[in-house]
């Protein structure tokens, strides 16, 4: 490669063979007193271009070889101005196409003026087309300083280190000593390797200086000094110094711990939809069998109202077992549902009941004793059962998770605050430290093990409080636990009606007459349903393929259907639509296992009498039937003076220790119809009940722990608001002292155990019709 000569004006690289039997061009443009760079080789092109700014190239080369140089260079200039001394289809197709600049052809046989001419030429096309951005930048240049440039630098959200070529930190931005925790002014100058406290970032510049340059952006983690880690993504790119062959390295980087927290959060919240369509799935397949054990034992205890005590018990006992199977079934399909929800008033005892029996045998086998004191007079608080059961869900699951060894939940409420029901959730775990619990609300903030826990939940429990009135405080102390105040919005609603029907029938009522279109896929519960609609005195006519019953369906023949939703081929929805295209008025109760939001919206959207849910109880059933039979009726008949009124019937509240007495007895009461019961096993939970709403009469047992029947009875006459209540005593106790002392507490009556059920039942009727002033101690 041959040096150039020291001239000012315009710079020249030739490119062509040294040996030639042609003119050589280069030396006739150095004597016409141009800058000229000459060059034979791709490389000896690449070096004049990297330290040179050269404004026209001219080629003296053949044709394809031409192009071939130009194809192997690093870079050329995009308004690079080329001259031709031999024809190149080639490169003109590069310059027509605005990958080169401007193009002009010299035969390598023209005059020296002809050469010099183009030359120049070429250099003023050159010119021209970089002359305006130069003047810009030139114009940059007048007012950009040093302290700009770093004031840029500085302001730059990402973080950037930059390194020369042999591993010198030449700028760190605030930005980086900040997430990496390091006084940037004493990383500049110094080695990268001497970054203090940053492995990763160390292996990251290694890397780069050893050539094993990363693909697209990195995550790695740093660590806090405080402990915690900070997840951040990284790039690699290279520094090309003018003066230096060899490129050094700038380190862009950032934090993305959120980002990676909400992917997270997102990817959970996708596990927990699946979760929500399995719990959907899981409900169907276990309701069903459910319908079929809960019925037929509803059944059984009609069948055997003659039995022996003990054999009812029995029966009655598995009755219970099932429903509560049904009920962890339900709760866990309400809270894998999620979604939003609906305020509205709600109980909240009720509502913790539902979830300490889904948490109940996980706590206890975690060691955990659960300690309630929740007022049952409390109000109904107006937040919606769904969203309550979010938060007393998250705060338990959070006790439970600060107790690894075992330990106390004291779940209880307070008096009132600004007008809101307080419920305090105390634990006995290990605390949170005192730095590290103002930010137990933050968003993503956790200090469970990776892959325990989102940190979420606290988040969105105080978010959907504070959406409805509400609050929540947590206070803790190190070693000693932590104490979740929960402030509810109390409801000025009165709270929906639920029908509280006992199991089994309540008497014997006339059949109703009811013809009923029955569609289930299940076998067993098909013959559930004929079985149960055969005791309320209707015939039905079942079938367990869709397609085939709609094929036998006779429009005028039936006062009703009862269709599954979730059958094979027609689903109930496209049964339901195609019976009323051939009959619109045909009353259709829609039944299912499950409930998913988007069938509850479907059903809703519907033209159907209603929804029931498996399992069901046949008094459940009977409401629907006995409506649409009293429709019936008023359409066939004529004014609703002809209509029978019923009589209510006589509220009772029986008290006794052993649960199984109170069934039996509540079972045998209600049997007939003139009963309704309500029972309580200890005193204090009789005394609520009593007060909050007063019964007809009072039933208690005399022998019970802690507050015996004497002192029940004591203080329900001291109360204005029981004291006319009459009230029997219900005792095994035979001695005439306790009769006596009964007596002077205010008892009316007094029945020993064992009682004939029927007998019993008469005497309260008995003494239900006497007048106030009849009303004088009896024994039986």
């Amino acid at each position: 490669m041959q040096s150039p000569q020291e001239a000012p004006g315009i710079q020249v690289l030739v490119v062509e063979e040294e040996h030639s039997d042609r003119p050589l061009a280069g030396p006739r443009l150095t004597l016409a007193g141009l800058t000229v760079y000459t060059a034979s080789t791709p490389e000896d092109v690449a070096v004049i271009l990297e330290q040179h700014e050269v404004d026209v190239l001219v080629s003296n080369l053949p044709g394809d070889r031409a192009a071939e140089v130009l194809a192997r260079l690093p870079f050329v200039p995009p308004d690079a101005a080329v001259v031709l001394m031999r024809s190149c289809d080639r490169l003109e197709t590069l310059c027509s196409s605005g990958q080169l600049g401007y193009c002009a052809t010299v035969p390598e046989d023209a005059p020296v003026e002809k050469l010099i001419a183009a030359v120049r030429e070429a250099a003023r096309r050159h010119s021209a087309a970089s002359g305006s951005a130069d003047g810009r930048l030139k114009g940059v240049a007048e007012v950009f300083t040093a302290s700009d440039a770093r004031a840029i630098f500085e302001s730059l959200p990402s973080a950037l280190i930059v390194a020369d070529p042999d591993g010198y930190v030449v700028l760190a931005n605030q930005t980086a000593g900040k997430l990496a925790r390091f006084d940037r002014r004493s990383v500049e100058g110094q080695h990268y390797t001497l970054i203090p406290g940053c492995r990763e970032i160390l292996r990251a510049f290694t890397q780069g200086f050893s050539g094993e340059w990363p693909v697209g952006q990195q995550t790695t983690e740093l660590t806090r000094a405080d402990g915690t880690k900070t997840t951040i993504g990284f790039v690699l790119s290279p520094w090309n110094p003018p003066s230096r062959r060899t490129p050094g390295i700038i380190f862009h980087f950032a934090d993305i711990t959120q980002k990676v927290q909400m992917e997270t959060a997102l990817i959970q919240a996708d596990k927990l939809a699946t979760l929500g369509t399995m719990a959907s799935a899981l409900a169907h397949d276990i309701n069903n069998p459910m319908a079929v054990i809960i019925g037929s034992l509803e059944t059984l205890i009609d069948e055997a109202v003659n039995a022996e005590a003990p054999f009812i018990a029995r029966l009655k006992l598995l009755e219970r077992t099932s429903w509560q199977c049904v009920d962890i079934v339900r709760n866990f399909l309400k809270l894998s549902r999620g979604g939003g929800t609906t305020p509205g008033p709600v109980q909240l005892a009720d509502v913790l009941r539902d979830i300490l029996s889904l948490l109940g045998r996980e706590l206890s086998s975690a060691r955990i004793e659960v300690v309630k004191d929740i007022d049952l007079r409390a109000p109904l608080v107006d937040l919606g059962a769904a969203g309550l059961q979010q938060i007393l869900l998250n705060l338990i699951v959070n006790a439970r998770d600060a107790m690894p060894d075992g330990g106390r939940i004291t779940i209880g409420t307070c008096p009132m605050v600004d007008g809101r029901l307080v419920l305090e959730i105390r634990d006995t775990g290990t605390g949170i430290a005192p730095e590290i619990l103002p930010r137990v609300f933050d968003l993503f903030f956790t200090t469970k093990a990776p892959g325990k826990g989102t940190g979420l939940g606290l988040a969105i429990c105080r978010s959907l409080l504070r959406e409805n009135r509400g609050e929540l405080e947590i206070e803790s102390q190190v070693g000693v636990g932590t104490t979740a105040r929960v402030h509810l919005p109390v409801s000025s609603r009165p709270a929906h009606q639920v029908s509280a029907a006992a199991p089994g029938k309540r008497g014997k009522r006339p059949p109703l007459g009811l013809r009923v279109f029955v569609v289930d896929d299940e076998v067993d519960v098909l013959a559930l349903y004929t079985t149960v609609l055969e005791r309320e005195g209707c015939r039905s006519t079942a079938f367990t393929d869709p397609e085939k019953a709609l094929r036998s369906f006779e429009p005028g023949a039936y006062d009703l259907a009862l269709l599954d939703l979730r059958m094979p081929g027609m689903d109930g929805f496209g049964l339901c639509r195609a019976l009323h295209a051939i009959e619109p008025a045909l009353p259709i109760l829609l039944c299912s296992g499950t409930l998913m939001p988007e069938i509850e919206q479907t059903v809703s959207d519907m033209n159907v009498l209603g929804f029931v849910q498996k399992p069901f109880r046949s008094a459940a059933l009977r409401e629907w039937l006995e409506r649409v039979a009293s429709t019936r009726k008023r359409s066939m008949a004529g004014p609703a003076d002809d209509v029978t009124a019923t009589i209510a019937p006589h509220k009772l509240l029986i008290v006794d220790d052993d649960f199984e007495m109170c069934e039996m007895l509540k079972y045998a009461l209600e049997y007939d119809g003139r009963f309704l019961v309500e029972t309580a096993c200890e005193g204090q939970e009789a005394l609520v009940k009593a007060f909050t709403a007063p019964p007809s009469l009072i039933m208690l047992d005399l022998m019970m722990p802690g507050m015996n029947g004497y002192e029940i009875c004591r203080r329900l006459k001291s109360d204005a608001r029981t004291s006319s209540i009459p009230v029997v005593i219900h005792s095994v106790k035979t001695d005439l002292e306790d009769v006596k002392r009964a007596m002077q507490v205010g008892a009316l009556h007094y029945i020993m155990k064992p009682t004939n059920f029927e007998t019993l039942s008469r005497e309260l009727l008995r003494i239900l019709e006497l007048p106030d002033d009849g009303r004088t101690l009896d024994l039986h």
